[in-house]
């Protein structure tokens, strides 16, 4: 019941941007086709046993750092409001001059939260040491469904991941 989209390139309308800052224009190309649509990161690892109940309008995990969130996995419902709140992301990305890092002018992260917020002010981060856990989180309780490889040096986090996609391997 659940429909994968894989990018290993950026579509070419979408023109020259570091991956990252396509997350809302992708987001937004398939609400329409679905009643929810999350994105999940390339240096995400999930476990075959991970369950995940969509329920809200906005479901979003806690960043390890001062972040309010983490945009490496966020889940929207198809609502008109969201799809306003995508639109208004893009908007607000299409302004920026630099787009060729994941870190430049703030990163995606800055202007999903900057969205989400102004349009969902009360809603609450979830919280992260079960989901969208950083790979730390997993040296402290190895039960961790879903990992996330963030912040890591590309070098290291390609030895880390395959590590744990061995582990998951073995356990299921």
């Amino acid at each position: 019941h659940i429909t994968y989209y894989i990018y290993r390139e950026l579509p070419a309308e979408l023109g020259e941007m570091h991956g990252n800052w396509s997350k809302p224009c992708l987001i937004l190309r398939h609400l329409s086709q679905h009643e929810y649509v999350g994105w999940i990161d390339s240096d995400i690892l999930i476990s075959r046993d991970y369950e995940m109940i969509f329920q809200d309008e906005v479901h979003v995990y806690n960043d390890p750092c001062a972040w309010e969130f983490n945009s490496g996995f966020m889940v929207f419902k198809n609502t008109p409001k969201n799809q306003e709140l995508l639109q208004s992301v893009i908007e607000r990305i299409n302004s920026i001059d630099r787009l060729d890092s994941v870190y430049v002018n703030g990163g995606d992260q800055t202007y999903f939260i900057e969205q989400v917020k102004a349009r969902y002010p009360d809603l609450l981060a979830s919280s992260n040491l079960l989901t969208n856990s950083h790979v730390l989180f997993q040296l402290i309780d190895s039960t961790k469904k879903m990992i996330h490889f963030m912040g890591l040096p590309i070098h290291i986090r390609r030895i880390m991941m395959d590590v744990y996609y061995q582990k998951f391997q073995e356990q299921s």
